[in-house]
């Protein structure tokens, strides 16, 4: 039995081959210089800092629509991007930073941070595990607020998960 392809103009033989025919037809579609072109992380973050050095007032809904991906993929990249350094938000202004220049936001920023700095501060020899039980939140919060701090150069760690311990560097509270 031959029919007509979905909006091909080609001929598929039934029994397996049109639903597979069909599923490159959509890749050919959505994806035209192939798969390996599509958003990656990479590119979308090149192309927000592209963005951002055009529009450095922008908001992260016009990044998002501008790049053709949803607001969360925008709003995530662009943290990912924050907690590297490369961008930084000074007076509802983006700043790109320099090759080189080193950019350390010392600030702890929520209550979850500044809990967890105290904590390692009074007890360094602690693991994570510990610690999310002694400040009764989860250790996926707390893995996520320590290696935000460490991005920022906040607190880092010697030695290994069990045996070593955290060193807390200059940090600023919040006003």
């Amino acid at each position: 039995m031959v029919r007509d392809n979905y909006r091909k103009g080609g001929t598929v033989i039934h029994g397996g081959k049109e639903k597979m025919m069909y599923s490159l037809y959509i890749c050919e579609t959505k994806y035209p210089y192939g798969i390996n072109q599509a958003n990656t992380g990479e590119t979308i973050e090149k192309k927000i800092l592209e963005f951002i050095r055009r529009k450095p007032y922008s908001l992260t809904i016009e990044i998002a629509e501008a790049l053709g991906v949803s607001y969360m993929t925008a709003k995530r990249r662009i943290t990912g991007l924050k907690d590297k350094g490369i961008i930084a938000k000074e007076n509802e202004r983006w700043v790109i930073m320099e090759e080189g220049e080193i950019h350390t936001d010392s600030t702890l920023r929520d209550p979850f941070e500044v809990s967890v700095v105290f904590t390692l501060e009074k007890n360094p020899e602690i693991t994570i595990e510990n610690l999310a039980s002694e400040l009764y939140l989860s250790p996926t919060t707390v893995r996520r607020t320590i290696k935000t701090l460490q991005n920022r150069g906040i607190v880092s760690r010697i030695g290994s998960a069990r045996k070593g311990r955290w060193i807390v560097h200059e940090y600023n509270l919040k006003n």
